[in-house]
């Protein structure tokens, strides 16, 4: 009758911890940060682990399980974890067993919490690393639509984290090929002409991701992302930058594309930018955005270096930087002796060592 009664728990607990987060018991966090992702996953682990050991211990009001939930996670987040078992053995008396078996699951999660967060960052700066070989070093090998165009398809956290959360929408695709069918010039087998005396003019590489926000009116609208990589030798300039703008229009100016509901970010990266561009900077900073050359409702340019990009990186991850004190060097040189070719076939493969990269995120 116990075991049954243990198994009957065992069973539930997830649902219950799954409740607790519908009922609105838990914290805050960014959807968006993968990091964020695994602080949450933690806490439901642990949660589910203390509901085994102490059912009752929920059964109270909203409040005092958010309260419960809150400082939870918040010691979680600390070097105390062991608190908990203290705090826990205060309210309900645990018994030996139950203190081992919560004492077990601490060091299970923190354990894992570690490693996910290691391999995570390792990984990006991998990524990283890689890229800086393309586009600093290896530019007269490196094909952008071969190499840096397939690994940045993957890797869209290097513009936000919140792009790399967004997968390219079957239906959103579909519609953005016969655009770019458009653009090129090419003929599918269902005719789709787009009635704008630019249409012929291309992109070097044209990428895009597309995600709801929300916006200050509570309207919901579709965020789409589209990022174009120049070839690391060309300036973004005037040119470059009027060629984007002209792509807007012909997005602006097409039916499928352009609802008031849709919002538009063309997000252009090169190595360099002349000062046309950063003259755009300047009167684009009243918004308060960085890298935004071209402000708008619906419709915004940005440009980036690609050290803008790296370094973004190294910004928004500095803490947990320095926290766990990567050794770059010793990333840098796992990338570039990653083979012992040269040339063309030295880039290659380093995208494809990249590449396989992209299930261990």
């Amino acid at each position: 009758m116990k075991n049954q009664i243990e198994t009957h728990i065992k069973i539930q607990a997830p649902k219950q911890v799954e409740q607790l987060e519908k009922d609105g018991a838990f914290p805050n966090f960014n959807p968006n940060s993968k990091y964020d992702e695994m602080r949450k996953e933690d806490l439901k682990d642990v949660l589910t682990e203390l509901y085994v050991i102490q059912p009752k211990l929920f059964n109270c009001t909203l409040d005092h399980r958010k309260t419960i939930v809150g400082f939870l996670n918040l010691l979680l987040d600390t070097d105390e974890r062991e608190g908990i078992i203290n705090i826990m053995d205060n309210i309900n008396n645990l018994t030996p067993d139950e203190r081992k078996k919560l004492d077990d699951i601490l060091k299970k999660t923190t354990l894992s919490k570690i490693v996910k967060t290691v391999s995570l960052i390792q990984n990006r700066l991998k990524v990283i690393e890689a890229l800086k070989i393309l586009v600093y070093d290896e530019t007269k090998f490196t094909n952008e639509r071969d190499h840096i165009q397939k690994i940045v398809e993957e890797n869209y956290w290097l513009f936000g984290e919140q792009y790399h959360m967004v997968s390219a929408d079957e239906t959103f695709d579909i519609s953005l090929s016969k655009y770019l069918y458009a653009l090129y010039g090419y003929k599918n087998d269902t005719q789709f002409k787009i009635d704008n005396p630019e249409h012929l003019r291309r992109p070097d590489i044209f990428m895009a991701r597309q995600r709801p926000v929300e916006y200050y009116n509570s309207t919901q609208k579709e965020e789409n992302i589209i990022v174009e990589l120049k070839a690391p030798r060309v300036i973004l300039n005037k040119e470059i930058y009027r060629q984007v703008d002209d792509y807007l229009d012909i997005i602006s100016n097409t039916s499928e594309f352009n609802s008031d509901l849709r919002v538009w970010k063309f997000i252009l990266v090169s190595n360099d930018v002349d000062d046309y561009i950063k003259s755009l900077y300047k009167s684009a900073s009243k918004d308060g955005k960085q890298f935004l050359v071209r402000p708008g409702d619906d419709y915004e340019i940005y440009a980036m270096t690609w050290d803008d990009v790296f370094k973004n990186f190294e910004i928004t991850h500095r803490y947990i930087l320095d926290r766990l004190r990567f050794d770059k060097v010793k990333i840098k040189n796992e990338i570039e002796n990653i083979s012992g070719e040269e040339g063309r076939k030295y880039v290659n493969d380093i995208t494809d060592e990249i590449l396989n990269l992209k299930d261990k995120f």
